[in-house]
């Protein structure tokens, strides 16, 4: 088998670790969106909410 090139020798007592790299990844993935997303809200100066529900009344069958 032929070495690989000279930066791609993975040094003795490290081994990769794919899976944590790849859920800190997900980790500030989720951060950065979650983020702008709530300064968007924030910035729009829209008013996001929604209209109150109507109680409900009794009905004039039930009475």
């Amino acid at each position: 088998m032929a070495e690989p090139p000279d930066g791609f020798r993975r040094m003795p007592g490290q081994r990769p670790r794919p899976v944590t790299q790849g859920i800190a990844a997900m980790i500030a993935a989720v951060a950065v969106l979650g983020g702008g997303l709530l300064a968007n809200r924030l910035l729009s100066g829209e008013d996001d909410r929604r209209p109150p529900t109507p109680s409900p009344s009794p009905s004039k069958s039930a009475a």
